[in-house]
């Protein structure tokens, strides 16, 4: 999987997510913290990364570039196990 988030996000105003994060690039890191640690205590691979991405804000055209680009190297790590 391949988690991306908005780093620049204003906070959110919900009373209960201080807990998972303020914002959705806090809520992505806690996912993805949780995910490795149930992959550990269950000695599976997570398969989760969080890809951090400067300068692409809510833009989809400039983050198609580097999805595709990283779903590439994932592929090509999956075909070297």
């Amino acid at each position: 999987k391949i988690i991306t988030a908005n780093r620049r996000e204003n906070r959110s105003k919900h009373h209960n997510d201080h807990i998972l994060g303020w914002t959705r690039f806090d809520r992505a890191q806690h996912y993805v913290k949780e995910m490795e640690k149930f992959a550990t205590e269950n000695q599976v691979e997570s398969g989760v990364q969080l890809f951090t991405v400067p300068g692409v804000g809510h833009s989809s055209s400039r983050l198609t570039e580097i999805c595709a680009k990283a779903i590439l190297i994932m592929g090509q790590r999956a075909n070297q196990k």
